[in-house]
């Protein structure tokens, strides 16, 4: 009985496996959990890394392109220093034998330009002057000219001003002459074109008066020969219409006699009373002009 009583349950047992599990997993999934996070830290830490490794080297890039850029300003300053130097130095030594070479360099220039100068001037001078002779012979003999044109022009213009003025007198006067004798025969031409297209207007008039007269007899005709035919069909409904409901109530009050008991059909309504006709018929009132009126 004692190996009984230490014998596990299963279900216990399952239990307790099922818990081990559950514990095992949580382990795992917090192990995961942490080396995912160790992960994410181990990106954002190489990303950063990588980051200031970018920036440090743009720095040392930068760093160096300023140190190629002094050293090729001070090459440039020595050069510039050497040269000015020897500039210097060649015109210490060879200054005053340059001074006076170009002292007597500009002497001879002097001395041979100044005659050239001279004759330059004398022959400027003598050119303006027989240009400006030239100039006041030409303008005296163009001024003569042109006043001789112009004289001859304006007694040309007056010549031909005469003659244009006499030959539109005579057009006008031929003209005002012509207008003189045409115009009593073109009035009456257009006097009597006048009275022609009136006579013919008024006969127009007339012819299209009796026209539309006979157009409003004949639409009246019709009208009337229109109207006489919708009364007499209205009559016709009205009389049968009549003829019916008095055949209707006559039936009704032979079956009430009949069965002394009035007939439902639907629901009640009054009686109807036959009263005499008191209709009126109109005969041709448009054609005869004479309504005639009796009674049906």
């Amino acid at each position: 009985m004692s190996g009984a009583s230490d014998t596990l349950d299963p279900i216990e047992a399952a239990q307790v496996d099922i818990l081990g599990s559950k514990n095992l997993i949580a382990t795992v999934a917090d192990d995961l959990s942490r080396h995912q996070r160790w992960l994410e830290n181990y990106r954002l830490a190489e990303r950063e890394r990588a980051r200031r490794l970018k920036h440090q080297e743009l720095m040392d890039q930068l760093e160096l392109r300023r140190r190629r850029a002094v050293r090729s300003l001070k090459r440039f300053t020595l050069v510039s220093l050497l040269l000015a130097r020897r500039v210097a130095s060649f015109l210490a030594r060879n200054g005053t034998a340059l001074l006076v070479t170009l002292r007597h360099e500009l002497a001879r220039c002097a001395a041979w330009i100044a005659p050239r100068a001279h004759a330059l001037a004398l022959a400027l001078w003598t050119w303006t002057s027989v240009a400006l002779a030239w100039t006041w012979l030409k303008a005296g003999i163009l001024a003569r000219a042109l006043f001789k044109a112009a004289a001859l022009g304006f007694s040309l213009l007056a010549e031909k001003s005469r003659a244009l003025a006499l030959a539109l007198h005579r057009t006008l006067s031929a003209y005002f002459a012509w207008i003189r004798a045409e115009a009593p025969v073109r009035v009456r031409a257009f006097l009597k074109a006048a009275a022609i297209g009136l006579s013919l207007l008024a006969e127009k008039s007339q012819v299209l008066a009796l026209a539309l007269q006979r157009w409003l007899s004949a639409g009246a005709s019709w009208t009337s020969l229109r109207a006489h035919g919708l009364a007499h069909a209205f009559l016709r409904t009205a009389s049968t219409g009549y003829s019916w409901v008095v055949l209707k109530s006559r039936g009704i009050s032979f079956l009430e006699r009949r069965t002394g008991s009035p007939t439902e059909s639907g629901p009640r309504h009054r009686a109807l009373a036959i009263r005499p006709c008191t209709a009126l018929v109109c005969v041709e009132p448009w054609r005869a002009r004479l309504p005639v009126v009796r009674a049906s």
